[in-house]
């Protein structure tokens, strides 16, 4: 005969863990940002954050912001070429190969706050960006820190996934933004 003894440690996480699923359909282009920071801490790219679940001859476009140009990565067999890393609130399309099925891809990480560090994101010099709002969550324009700084002449433009075109601008006139989206 023997005894057991247990013993039980409430284990609390302040980590919070979340994703987002976007679907893209063959050949077409999605503009996204990636909201999450790497829950072990690495740095994001295109690997670890979109990996396989595009198909070979899928395409990365990733913002330069220093040469204020879009810069190609490709999905090979092997993998992503350069493998890009994605900074979070950074805009960057991904375009499903043409030919095949719609692709289901699930950006997930720990949702920032304080108890990772990362409750504030300062994104400096967004002149000419391609930037979102870093966080997990529907933000009105008026909301943003970036929108109150702009100044008047400004403008915004918004990705249009069903006509795959940029929509007519957002504009930022003496008065504010012409609409709040």
């Amino acid at each position: 005969m023997g005894t057991m003894a247990f013993g039980q440690t409430n284990v609390l996480s302040q980590n919070a863990v979340g994703y987002v699923k976007v679907t893209i359909d063959a050949g077409e282009l999605a503009l996204l940002r990636y909201d999450f920071e790497q829950i072990d801490g690495s740095a994001s790219t295109l690997s670890n954050t979109i990996g396989d679940q595009v198909p070979s001859g899928s395409n990365a476009y990733m913002w330069d912001r220093a040469g204020k140009t879009w810069v190609l990565a490709a999905k090979g067999t092997r993998g992503w070429s350069p493998d890009a890393a994605i900074a979070r609130g950074d805009a960057f399309f991904l375009q499903n190969a043409p030919g095949g099925a719609a692709a289901d891809v699930y950006m997930l990480g720990e949702v920032p706050g304080a108890n990772n560090n990362s409750d504030t994101t300062v994104i400096d010099g967004v002149e000419g960006d391609a930037i979102g709002f870093p966080y997990p969550a529907a933000t009105a324009l008026s909301a943003m820190d970036v929108a109150a700084q702009a100044a008047s002449g400004a403008n915004v433009y918004l990705w249009d996934a069903v006509n795959q075109a940029w929509s007519t601008p957002v504009s930022k006139g003496t008065r504010g933004w012409s609409s709040d989206p």
